[in-house]
């Protein structure tokens, strides 16, 4: 509860200095509940590293998920623009400079995000580090960062270990591991729109087994 108020005193405070955007997303993201909300929006960025203070993001993908179904023609995959080199990190993600140089402004992705998630509750899969890129974005672009309520999926899984008293072992908790415990197949990771219809799958299997999806806040 404290987490909730401090989220929406932030999001008072910032009131005029934020877009439109925003505005819209925070006075359609008050609800407490998940009836509250059309649905989910399932999020996953790529970046050129885990600091947001320093490194870039360079891709964002997602796709909504309304009554339990994947809609797979709201799926979208942005390119970010970007002037720096991806580095060594495009042996993770596969992501060329060649390509980012074609890529969308960081803005109209952004814009065309929240568009898309009003009304639904994001989702991700470790929150945490997506966010922290995120809201850096929305802030540089908007005048506030996003501060949405949201689902993790990540955390799911670390609540369902500590229930049964484990100590989740180190890379127990990836979405591929993840997902391997609900016998979904294996996807090519580390592309944001695979990524986030893979965390719409995993989302869907913690669902059926039981696991309480309540909203999280920033």
């Amino acid at each position: 509860m404290l987490s909730r108020w401090r989220t929406l005193w932030r999001q008072k405070r910032a009131g005029p200095r934020a877009g439109e955007y925003l505005k819209d997303f925070w006075a359609l993201g008050k609800g407490t509940q998940i009836s509250d909300y059309r649905g989910f929006i399932v999020v996953d960025c790529e970046m050129t590293g885990l600091n947001a203070a320093k490194d870039e993001l360079l891709s964002i993908g997602w796709v909504r998920l309304t009554q339990q179904c994947i809609e797979m023609h709201s799926a979208k995959h942005r390119l970010v623009k970007s002037g720096v080199s991806v580095g060594q990190s495009a042996t993770i993600h596969l992501i060329r400079d060649c390509e980012l140089q074609k890529g969308h402004n960081i803005d109209d992705v952004l814009r065309e995000l929240l568009t898309d998630a009003l009304g639904f509750l994001p989702v991700f899969h470790n929150a945490s580090l997506d966010l922290a890129f995120l809201n850096g974005a929305v802030e540089h672009a908007f005048g506030a960062p996003w501060w949405p309520s949201y689902v993790d999926t990540l955390l799911n899984e670390k609540r369902l270990s500590e229930r049964h008293t484990e100590v989740p072992k180190s890379g127990a908790l990836t979405l591929a591991q993840s997902r391997r415990r609900y016998n979904l197949p294996d996807y090519q990771g580390h592309n944001a729109m695979v990524d986030a219809i893979a965390t719409a799958e995993l989302l869907l299997a913690q669902i059926k087994k039981g696991v309480t999806i309540s909203p999280l806040w920033s």
